[in-house]
């Protein structure tokens, strides 16, 4: 979207919905995640001739707690397990400059 004669904004949003589901196969509680929603955007000004634009963006704007990676020993329901997360509310700028 234009915004004046030389600069122009753009704005993306990302909504990722979830029901709750099992990560692992077998009915152990442990296994079982909730549903969640995670929400990303990113507001950027760039310059039309593209040489330049500026950036803020926020990533998991809703901070949840959300599943990463699931790892199993040999026999499930007995073996060791371990769960990691997914990164929470974080935020930043950035903008690239080209010549």
């Amino acid at each position: 979207m234009a915004i004046s004669e030389n600069y122009g904004l753009l704005s993306d949003l990302t909504i990722n919905l979830s029901d709750g589901y099992r990560s692992g196969v077998e009915l152990d509680p442990r296994f079982q995640l909730g549903s969640y929603e995670k929400v990303d955007t990113r507001e950027t000004l760039a310059h039309v001739d593209g040489i330049w634009d500026i950036s803020l963006w926020g990533r998991n704007l809703t901070d949840e707690l959300l599943p990463g990676i699931t790892t199993y020993g040999a026999v499930r329901s007995v073996g060791p397990y371990y769960n990691t997360t997914q990164r929470s509310l974080s935020w930043g700028i950035s903008g690239p400059y080209r010549f």
